[in-house]
């Protein structure tokens, strides 16, 4: 399948920062010297969730590994320990029904990487099967489409050459296990691959995923954005056209018609650039985005409140070439640099992953330096909810299409609609919407 893809290559200059003061900034602690958030999730308005892993030598050069999690209780993070696995990193974390969690990633398992899935029944951790390929395995990412959970990543190829060495990894939650799918490659030949890092989606059978994919042989090209789709069958390619280097972090599907996804490419002779996409329906489109003349941006997450109001966070470079914390706004109709939070005991930021509550909290999770000492610390940062929670179409009016937007979330199983904030989709998310349409805009 191969759509016409509009290529806007005319960027806007990265100018100064609009003045944004409302994101804030929370300490964290942990028992590793280093942490790195790679994934997240946010259920509740006190309750988010994010994992990662913590690389470190102890002594040099002797390397280790192991993940972390953390969990914010409505004032403050803590610390959960998870199971003691070298060389594991998590990648995706959901919360499932009750007080059940999922977190997925990969870990060395002898000669090959396997997928790694760990589970939280509100007190411990315990490891579960994932599917596992000969060669290796991983997931990097973890999604919804509307009941079902996916996890997304890579794995050997089972076919003899020419066949590609890396083909990607999608697998979903049956309550039980996980049922394994080998989505369409885009890269093929015998050093060629092809890697999922998120998937998102509006119902059980319309989602997304996306990530690179590289093919080194004669002729070859890459790493490049890599889109697949998934329409209640089979994981088919979405060949965008596009060859040059980039890669796509992550997915976001407000609507069968509007869907974004963000990474980065170098383009023009430029460096790395921010990479926006937005599927309208028909086509994917690479919108403008401000240029960055570093050439060290990099987007990695993507969180939406609305059709309107949209977020991505990832890093880029100040002045003296040291890494800063990038967040870009889209107002509905243009992308624009906003400010963050700088960490009071910090510096050198980076953010890896996005979530939003049902209140419409904005979380921007990444790392940060301390000066003087070799660690780096979780970077959290949150930017409050509207006061008009039940405007769910963006356009800061309370009207008939709200209610439809409510329905449209409700059907979708989607957790914005989780109003009471219990966990479950049910008659009372209804009334809770009915109350906050009441109280109307502050």
């Amino acid at each position: 399948m191969r759509p016409h893809i509009t290529l806007a290559t005319i960027m806007i200059a990265a100018g100064s920062a609009l003045a944004q003061s409302e994101w804030q900034f929370f300490s964290t602690t942990s028992p590793y010297p280093q942490n790195i958030p790679q994934g997240s999730d946010a259920p509740a308005d006190d309750e988010v969730w994010v994992v990662g892993n913590s690389d470190f030598f102890d002594p040099f050069p002797l390397f280790y590994s192991f993940t972390f999690a953390m969990r914010f209780n409505g004032e403050e993070w803590e610390f959960i320990e998870t199971p003691d696995i070298d060389g594991a990193s998590l990648y995706g974390v959901m919360k499932m029904a009750g007080d059940e969690v999922f977190a997925v990633g990969s870990y060395d398992a002898g000669a090959d990487a396997a997928t790694l899935v760990l589970r939280y029944d509100g007190s411990s951790w315990t490891q579960d099967d994932g599917p596992q390929r000969r060669g290796g395995a991983g997931f990097l990412g973890l999604g919804r489409a509307g009941h079902d959970a996916w996890a997304v990543g890579f794995q050997a190829t089972l076919d003899p050459p020419p066949s590609a060495t890396g083909q990607a990894l999608a697998a979903r939650w049956n309550g039980s296990g996980w049922d394994s799918f080998e989505p369409e490659p885009l890269a093929f030949g015998g050093r060629a691959y092809n890697t999922l890092r998120d998937v998102d989606g509006v119902s059980e059978d319309d989602a997304w995923a996306v990530g690179s994919a590289q093919d080194t042989g004669i002729g070859g090209f890459g790493p490049t954005a890599y889109i697949v789709r998934w329409q209640g069958e089979r994981w088919e390619l979405f060949d965008i056209g596009l060859r040059e280097v980039a890669q796509l972090s992550d997915v976001v599907a407000l609507a069968s018609d509007d869907v974004w996804a963000v990474g980065s490419w170098n383009v023009g002779g430029q460096g790395s650039q921010p990479l926006i996409l937005h599927w309208d329906g028909n086509d994917w489109e690479i919108v403008d985005t401000p240029t960055f003349l570093d050439g060290k941006a990099d987007l990695r997450a993507i969180a939406a409140r609305s059709p309107t109001e949209i977020y991505a966070a990832g890093t880029d470079a100040d002045p003296d070439g040291f890494p800063r914390a990038l967040m870009l706004n889209y107002d509905g109709t243009t992308w624009e640099r906003i400010d963050v939070t700088t960490p009071p005991d910090g510096h050198d930021q980076w953010f890896r992953t996005m979530a939003i509550t049902p209140g419409g909290d904005v979380w921007a999770m990444g790392q940060y330096y301390r000066p003087g000492v070799q660690e780096i610390h979780v970077d959290a940062q949150r930017l409050p909810g509207s006061s008009c929670r039940a405007d769910l179409d963006g356009d800061s009016e309370l009207t008939i299409f709200d209610f439809l937007a409510f329905q449209n979330l409700f059907d979708a199983g989607d957790p914005l609609a989780d109003f009471d904030g219990d966990g479950e989709l049910t008659i009372f998310d209804f009334l809770s919407f009915q109350n906050a349409f009441d109280a109307g805009c502050a």
